[in-house]
């Protein structure tokens, strides 16, 4: 599949921003999480162009090749979701199909809550809403010991220290360690190495931006129509938070997959597949 690369400037900084497919089909902006870049969503948007539609996938900032604000307070979810904002008047729609994984499905939460009208429908995959979030973190310690890192993150100097050692051991043994054998290969963590260097510090500022400072967004209910997509043997996040944050929805549908949170490499398939048919409906 043939991407093409665009610098683009938004209000405050400039991200870099793949694309592929034809740019009259429909647009879909596809939002990674961490410790990943574009590429996360790389295998599911080249099907999803064979399906006709038209894929926008940025380097969210902090990450890879796009710009890297140095202070923690850049990474409030305010300015990561204005940032959407911005990417989609730039591509000159009045509305788009969003999709986000991991940090990306958080962006895309608040995306939705607060930007509604440029959005035609949503996909969310493996990641609650963050009210279902907050409600589980206190009342369950199961979930609390599993997002041990969110905490350890908040630490000074030691986080990004501790990553960068041996070439980024840490980081490659989370993802291959967390997903099923072979989702991960040493050509694809090479890639990956190469996106995480000189940008620890900023990466990781996401979580300590979501603890040091209170979101100003307001979190209604949501009323874009919403899909969620969740691999149940996911060892980050609690099955159960899956259906709870359906509460949250006005139109809200939910799909359980055999697979762990790198769902997106495990099955593209069946992601762009049912990706398709929920936009399209």
């Amino acid at each position: 599949m043939d991407y093409q690369q665009h610098r683009v400037q938004l209000r405050e900084i400039s991200l870099n921003v793949m694309t592929a497919g034809d740019p009259d089909n429909p647009a879909i902006i596809l939002l990674h999480g961490f410790p990943e870049f574009w590429y996360g969503w790389k295998r599911v948007a080249d099907l999803l162009v064979e399906r006709g539609f038209y894929c926008i996938l940025p380097d969210q900032r902090g990450y890879n090749l796009s710009d890297t604000p140095f202070r923690v307070k850049s990474y409030r979810l305010r300015h990561l979701v204005d940032d959407i904002a911005d990417l989609i008047a730039w591509t000159g729609r009045d509305r788009v199909f969003l999709a986000g994984h991991d940090w990306g499905a958080i962006v895309s939460w608040a995306f939705v809550s607060t930007y509604p009208e440029l959005v035609e429908k949503v996909v969310i995959v493996n990641v609650p809403h963050p009210g279902t979030m907050r409600e589980t973190l206190r009342q369950d310690r199961g979930q609390l010991r599993k997002s041990w890192y969110i905490f350890f993150f908040q630490l000074p100097l030691l986080p990004q220290l501790s990553l960068r050692l041996f070439n980024f051991r840490m980081l490659k043994r989370s993802l291959v360690g967390t997903s099923r054998p072979g989702t991960f290969p040493e050509d694809v963590l090479e890639d990956y190495v190469k996106s995480w260097k000189g940008n620890v510090r900023t990466m990781i500022n996401w979580y300590r931006a979501l603890i040091q400072y209170r979101s100003s967004l307001s979190w209604g209910r949501i009323d874009v129509p919403v899909l969620i997509l969740w691999g149940k043997k996911d060892l980050f996040l609690s099955e159960g938070m899956a259906s709870r944050s359906l509460d949250h929805c006005s139109d809200g549908e939910l799909l359980l997959f055999d697979a762990t949170h790198w769902i997106l490499r495990e099955e593209p398939d069946l992601v762009a597949d049912h990706m398709s048919s929920f936009y399209t409906k």
